[in-house]
């Protein structure tokens, strides 16, 4: 009778060290996850400051071409497909206007006409994982402070820019939301009238 005892001390045994095994696996998972999302947020923040860092000198600059443009060839792995698609339609359908605008104003990138000296970002949240949203401040001595968020998905272990809007507008004021708009209009604009 006594080696039964025993048998049911081991089984017991079994199931309390299995169950610390278990606790012990999964504190270990929720310590390992906060390193990785807190590398997330870093590294989203040091590519948009590096971007902008990079970006404004050349949106600064008095040339033909347009900054998002010259981003958009010189760097195409930091833009969502999507949006280095709709704003190279942009770009080409501004081209082919004689002399009004009929493109997005101003720089789609920086959200504004009158651009800044410097851009630093100032908060970033990590959503779903894969997901970015970096609020990025202008300074300037002779401009208001302007505050936009830009939106970035993670592909292939790097970060891409998928969308921009001014701090405290809803999703469907975005640049991505825009753009689509003005493209939609030009398709309508460029059909036949129907009498």
């Amino acid at each position: 009778m006594p080696h039964r005892c025993c048998f049911r001390l081991s089984v017991i045994d079994l199931r309390v060290g299995a169950t610390l095994v278990v606790w012990c696996m999964v504190g270990i998972g929720v310590r390992a996850e906060a390193p990785r999302a807190q590398d997330r947020t870093e590294s989203c923040r040091r590519f948009v400051q590096s971007f902008y860092d990079w970006y404004v000198p050349i949106a600064l600059q008095d040339t033909d071409t347009w900054a998002p443009t010259t981003a958009i060839k010189a760097r195409p792995a930091s833009f969502d497909k999507r949006l280095a698609q709709l704003l190279t339609q942009d770009d080409q359908a501004q081209q082919g206007a004689a002399d009004y605008v009929v493109t997005f104003e101003g720089d789609p990138l920086l959200l504004a006409q009158d651009l800044a000296d410097h851009y630093t970002v100032t908060d970033v949240r990590i959503r779903r994982r894969s997901t970015c949203e970096a609020t990025v401040h202008s300074l300037g001595p002779t401009l208001d402070q302007h505050a936009f968020v830009a939106t970035l998905k993670a592909r292939k272990m790097q970060w891409r820019f998928a969308d921009f809007r001014e701090v405290g507008r809803p999703e469907s004021a975005s640049v991505i939301h825009t753009l689509e708009g003005l493209a939609s209009q030009r398709i309508r604009e460029s059909q036949p009238k129907k009498h």
